[in-house]
């Protein structure tokens, strides 16, 4: 089994932000280059399985859980 992959520290921001209830984005700049730059991250968590619908996957809670033990 490989080990899970390590999160971008804006993955983490959305991850959170979904987690305490707030919009996703809530915290960044506006702008279509952050937009553009926050697609893909959304685009990456689905993937992995962390969100669906714009909430937290049980996978998804696992990832920070693990994250905040790290630090």
């Amino acid at each position: 089994m490989t080990a899970p992959r390590r999160l971008s520290n804006t993955m983490l921001k959305v991850l959170r932000n979904i987690g305490a209830g707030r919009s996703a984005t809530d915290g960044f700049p506006g702008g279509r280059s952050m937009s553009g730059g926050l697609s893909g991250t959304f685009v990456a968590l689905y993937r992995r399985g962390l969100i669906r619908d714009e909430k937290l996957t049980d996978a998804g809670r696992e990832a920070l859980r693990r994250e905040d033990e790290r630090l």
